[in-house]
């Protein structure tokens, strides 16, 4: 009989930061092959392990039996299967010892590695005595030897250790840690910080007194790692009383499967998922749920969970699915998973199968609504969802990062504030992928100023970004409001049989006011790629906008680079588009409506189908500067409508122009002079008389206006 020696392999997986690996997964093979080994659970060899062995929630497998006389290849993976650091390892070798002497050993091993977590959490108290802890040796029978081991509670109370120090002591067939506070002579003044028991059997059967409010108890055996913990007053662990409330969790965390989920993808869990965060929100403390991947590799079925305020709620492989039927009434607001009226909650990693297929009547019914001061959601995977996939809501000093929705009848990502709040001051979106919204990758709705939009991924959505229009009724203007570096592909088409149609647009500020958009890259969007509709204040900078004439959008404006329009009646205006590229449109690369005292310069627009204009001036863009720009369309490069007044267009580049008209200059055959003939189109404008091969500048806005320059 003989065991996987513990000095090559580690009977708790953990990661490269040295936390455990819940689920994780051990293969045992013949050495230097991937032929599996028949692994056992016992010393008498009669109970054969699983292959792959699954670790416990705590990342500890046990031990595990194999032949005599023999080096084995091992290789410990995530419960995804990617190999963990440094494996895998071949030339395993064999420890012998007694069943005691192997149990010790590995109970050893596990208070080691605990003592040496709590000193990672509480380095100014713990640091030292972790590390000696943790400092061990494998002797000749493989039983491990602990620096701070004592043989009885008399020989650690006499060995002067500090406040603070911690020590161990055999009990209970297993091993117990004491922590020193304050006089250790004082009986009173020790207390137990972790219990280790061989089983539970043990553990009950030991009518354990506690020592104090909040006493931690540790029962491993052969179905894992559970802590109970006494909540108040005194009373025998492990009893369920007045005096003491048991909660049973994996490791560290709220496991929801000893609450009693399934995870067999069609009992109803959400009573069992719920109780979980329930008693992680009695703690009072900061705390951590955990969906497991479940035996069978079903999701957990629910219907509504409330997550409460310090709970980080996460997925160490499991998958929550919505219930089908829950959503069957249009007129009712469905909260999949939520924490309204809580604050400080943390979605981590979850994976959401949001059922809309099955979820298809409804007012809201957005598959994550994370709302509340510092909030966040991160990391979450959600597909099908029945109405957007997250609604990001009130959350100043939240954070929205790293989630992959795919699949939203609506959008994939809401943001959203309050009417008439003060926005959502350091809240931050980034890094998101979106797929397959009909309405949208990310909507900005209603107040959300003060806020960061940046380096998302947005493909296949009927728009890629959208705001709701800010400032009417009783809503805000978003501002200050950053949008960076996101990259937008197809966007629009694609979609285009939904009822209603989608907008097909890129980005419209509508009515946003002191928006900053930079370095953002739009291709292939059928409509407007980027509004500035009543907008005030904006800089639009950057960007790379590419347009899609193959099937472009076939409305009032078609697809254009650029569109700067009235919107409820607010025009354009104090807005900065600068340094943009504009190509392949199948309408015009900047379509400049409507707008006063805006600055359009150093844009390049070009590659524009048919007849239309890389850059179009119509008679309600009046007052502005138009400056320094490319403009090369098809057969027309600028063009301006007879009504724009009061514009300054100097040293645009226009290939198709003859002449000095490729500068910018504007150029005339017709007549001998301008005055009293041509109209400036603003004051400073020259034009080009081909008679006597003249030059007149502009003084004023009427043909009466001109100076010849001599």
């Amino acid at each position: 009989m003989a065991t996987l020696d513990m000095a090559s392999t580690p009977w708790r997986a953990v990661d490269e930061n040295g936390r455990p690996v819940k689920q994780a997964l051990m293969y045992v093979y013949v050495n230097n092959t991937t032929t599996p080994v028949t692994t056992y659970s016992d010393s008498a060899m009669t109970t054969a392990n699983a292959h792959p062995i699954v670790a416990n929630g705590g990342g500890f497998f046990g031990l595990v039996y194999v032949a005599d006389g023999a080096s084995y290849t091992v290789d410990i993976t995530d419960p995804n299967g990617a190999s963990l650091e440094g494996y895998p390892r071949n030339d395993v070798s064999l420890t012998a010892g007694t069943d005691a002497e192997l149990a010790a050993a590995i109970a050893a091993t596990q208070v080691a590695q605990a003592a040496a977590e709590t000193a990672e959490d509480n380095a100014a108290t713990s640091a030292a005595t972790a590390t000696t802890a943790a400092n061990t040796a494998t002797s000749a029978a493989g039983i491990l030897a602990v620096d701070g081991y004592y043989a009885t509670e008399a020989a650690m109370n006499a060995a002067g250790l500090s406040n603070g120090d911690q020590g161990i002591i055999p009990e209970n067939g297993g091993l117990r840690v004491w922590e020193i506070s304050g006089d250790v002579a004082a009986e009173t003044s020790i207390f137990v910080k972790e219990a280790v028991y061989s089983s539970f059997a043990a553990f009950i059967a030991s009518n354990e007194p506690a020592r104090g409010v909040g006493q931690v108890t540790t029962v491993s055996g052969p179905d894992g790692v559970s802590h109970y913990a006494q909540a108040s007053g005194t009373g025998n662990l492990g009893q369920t009383s007045a005096a003491g409330v048991e909660f049973n969790i994996s490791a560290v965390d709220f496991n929801v499967r000893d609450f009693g989920a399934s995870g067999d993808g069609t009992t109803d869990d959400t009573a069992a998922i719920q109780a979980a965060l329930d008693a992680a929100f009695a703690t009072g403390d900061y705390t951590t749920v955990v969906v497991p991947r479940s035996p069978s590799a079903q999701p957990y079925v629910f219907t509504e969970l409330l997550v409460k305020a310090k709970t980080r709620f996460t997925s160490s492989g499991g998958v929550l699915k919505l219930k089908s039927g829950v959503c069957t009434d249009a007129a009712v607001d469905y909260y999949p998973i939520n924490n309204l009226n809580h604050a400080d909650v943390w979605y981590d990693k979850l994976r959401v199968d949001g059922n809309g297929a099955n979820n298809t009547l409804f007012n809201v019914a957005d598959a994550i609504t994370c709302v509340g001061e510092n909030s966040k959601v991160t990391g979450c995977r959600i597909w099908d969802a029945p109405d957007s996939g997250i609604m990001f809501s009130g959350s100043e000093n939240g954070l929205c990062a790293d989630n992959r929705v795919n699949g939203a009848p609506d959008v994939c990502i809401y943001v959203n504030a309050e009417e008439g709040s003060d926005g959502l001051y350091g809240a931050i979106v980034r890094g998101n992928i979106c797929t397959d919204g009909v309405y949208g990758g990310i909507s900005i709705k209603r107040s959300s100023a003060h806020l960061i939009v940046a380096n998302n991924t947005i493909r296949r959505c009927g728009n890629a970004m959208t705001f709701e229009e800010f400032g009417v009724g009783s809503g805000g203007t978003p501002g200050p409001l950053i949008i960076e570096g996101n990259l937008a592909v197809d966007i629009g088409y694609m979609h285009r049989t939904a009822s209603p149609p989608p907008g097909e647009t890129g980005i419209n500020l509508q009515l946003a006011e002191n928006v900053i958009l930079r370095g953002n890259h739009f291709h292939n969007v059928s409509g407007i790629i980027i509004g500035l509709s009543g907008a005030k204040g904006c800089v639009v900078e950057g960007n790379m906008c590419v347009g899609y004439r193959t099937d472009p959008n076939t409305g009032t404006y078609g697809n254009v680079g650029l569109l700067m329009a009235t919107r409820s009646a607010i025009i354009p205006q104090y807005n900065t588009v600068s340094s943009n590229v504009f190509r392949g449109m199948a309408d015009e690369g900047m379509y400049l409506q409507d707008g006063e005292n805006n600055l359009v310069w150093a844009n390049v627009a070009y590659d524009t189908q048919g007849s239309f204009q890389s850059i179009r001036l119509e008679g309600t863009f009046d007052n502005n500067v138009v400056s320094g720009n490319i403009a090369h369309g098809n057969t027309n490069d600028i063009t301006v409508a007879s009504g724009a007044t009061g514009n300054i267009l100097t040293s645009n580049r226009q290939p198709n122009g003859t002449g000095v008209e490729k500068s910018g200059m504007r150029r005339s055959v017709s007549h001998a002079t301008p005055v009293g003939n041509i109209a400036p189109r603003g004051a400073g404008e020259l034009i080009h008389i081909t008679t006597g091969s003249k030059v007149f500048i502009a003084t004023g806005e009427t043909s009466a206006d001109w100076i010849e320059l001599t």
